[in-house]
């Protein structure tokens, strides 16, 4: 409760305050506001409360009837998402009724022991996941919809890109501290902020490797947010130009370094193509900064010091070759493979035994985004949220589109990260709910895109008032 005391007091500081601090509160998922027991002792945690100061930033931001009207007009993700989540909803309350013990799923719900049922499935049946689950997700569309009424120019705009560069930095200091805990001083120096009742697995090493989780409850879910903060600090610093967005960047990939976390691993390679894709393209333009230079030079004397170590001094390396090993070579064979494989296969099969209509949101777990998407929510769930994402990441699509290299510096950057939350989760995302931070950066990317459209209501009063202020010329109408 003192951590949203705090968060409320600092959002009176105005907007611009309070839209950065909203967005830095998505940075604590481990602390609880309220555990609410009548459902099975799930939590409302920090990152919950940002979404509702910024929705109530957004509602006191005035004009907010005409500025809902224009993005819903003109602004096909909103749509889609506003669908989706109706179906969603909807959906959570009818399915598992539907389908009651039509299917075995590995549930949400929480055990005696204060867990899920991740070791044995149980009949299909209403749970308090699926009301969790929807509340989750109707948080996440306000952000969504927070941002998109909020960022109507540029100005605004840059506030919420300064909140998701807070929420990076603030992400980064909590892994650094976890990192002293565990390598340092040998007790947890962010126990107090761990309140929610989750399973928190902070006190875990592989091969004598202690496991850097920061603010989050286990190594996983913070090797998650850190891959789409590194996908967001490269586009601010390769693609923007953000001051200290370049520290951030290698900061954040120090934590993924040290979080050894199989997806984090995986994920690395995947996002290191894009990263080439973005180098190559600026090296094509003929201009080619000191850094990019300094960089490569970088990278260069890095892979000959570890080849050099190979030859020289092999046994200093057979540590992290061993921690290779384990976590991605041999990572199938492990006993917690087998388990998320069971999980998998189970989703699979609710999918089928509900005829692809879905189990409901909130209904089970799986060991992919994807496919918890294609079992909760069905065929037609996921075609339309598949829609979702399309739109956002659809091209400015005019013919004379602003060339505010600003605008397109956050869209783009905000694509990289977006790109990097749904390869992540694809991977090892157990849940359907993607985290505040997705719907954030979703409403930025689309946000620059209408400014850069000229889409927003700011922008087509400010045009309105050129019109109606501009001379008549030879008796015809205003221009």
């Amino acid at each position: 409760m003192i951590i949203a005391a705090l968060i409320a007091t600092i959002c009176m500081f105005g907007r611009r305050v309070a839209i950065i601090t909203s967005i830095c509160a998505f940075a604590f998922p481990s602390t609880a506001l309220v555990t609410l027991t009548s459902l099975g002792g799930s939590s409302i945690t920090v990152p919950q409360f940002g979404l509702v100061c910024l929705f109530i930033t957004a509602l006191s931001s005035g004009d907010l009837a005409p500025k809902i009207s224009n993005i819903f007009k003109t602004e096909a993700s909103a749509q889609i998402i506003a669908l989706f989540t109706i179906f969603a909803v909807v959906g959570a309350y009818i399915m598992p009724r539907l389908f009651t013990d039509v299917t075995e799923v590995f549930s949400l719900a929480r055990s005696s022991s204060g867990r899920g049922n991740v070791l044995s499935t149980v009949p299909l049946s209403p749970s308090s996941g699926n009301i969790t689950q929807p509340f989750y997700f109707l948080g996440n569309l306000a952000g969504f919809l927070s941002v998109l009424v909020l960022s109507q120019s540029r100005r605004t705009l840059d506030m919420v890109v300064a909140g998701l560069k807070g929420l990076v930095i603030v992400h980064t200091l909590g892994g650094a501290v976890d990192f002293v805990s565990k390598y340092g001083v040998g007790f947890d120096l962010l126990d107090f902020l761990r309140t929610a009742k989750y399973a928190m697995l902070i006190d875990v090493d592989v091969l004598n490797f202690k496991r850097i989780v920061g603010l989050y409850p286990e190594a996983s879910s913070f090797a998650y947010a850190s891959i789409a903060y590194t996908a967001l600090m490269f586009g601010f610093w390769r693609i923007m130009g953000i001051p200290l967005s370049g520290f951030l960047f290698f900061s954040v990939l120090g934590c993924l370094a040290v979080s050894t976390s199989s997806t984090a691993y995986f994920c690395l390679f995947f996002l290191a193509i894009v990263y080439a894709i973005v180098l190559i393209k600026q090296s094509t333009t003929g201009y080619v900064e000191v850094l990019s230079v300094s960089l490569v030079l970088a990278v260069l004397l890095v892979i000959a010091l570890i080849l050099a170590l190979i030859i020289f001094a092999p046994k200093l390396l057979e540590p992290y070759q061993d921690l290779i090993q384990r976590m991605v070579f041999n990572k199938a064979d492990s006993e917690s493979a087998r388990q998320r494989f069971g999980w998998n296969m189970q989703a699979v099969t609710n999918f089928l035994q509900t005829y692809g209509m879905g189990a409901g949101l909130g209904s089970l777990r799986s060991s992919s985004w994807i496919l918890t998407l294609l079992a909760e929510l069905g065929l037609i769930g996921a075609l339309s949220y598949g829609a979702f994402v399309a739109s956002l990441f659809a091209p400015v699509g005019i013919a004379k589109p602003s060339r505010d290299r600003y605008l397109a510096g956050v869209r783009l950057s905000c694509q990289i990260m977006l790109f990097a939350f749904l390869v992540a989760a694809c991977i090892s995302s157990s849940l359907f709910d993607l985290g505040g931070a997705f719907y954030v950066a979703a409403g930025c990317a689309v946000a620059a895109r209408r400014i850069e459209r000229g889409e927003t209501l700011y922008i087509l009063w400010e045009r309105g008032m050129e019109r109606s202020h501009a001379p008549e010329v030879a008796g015809r109408a205003p221009a």
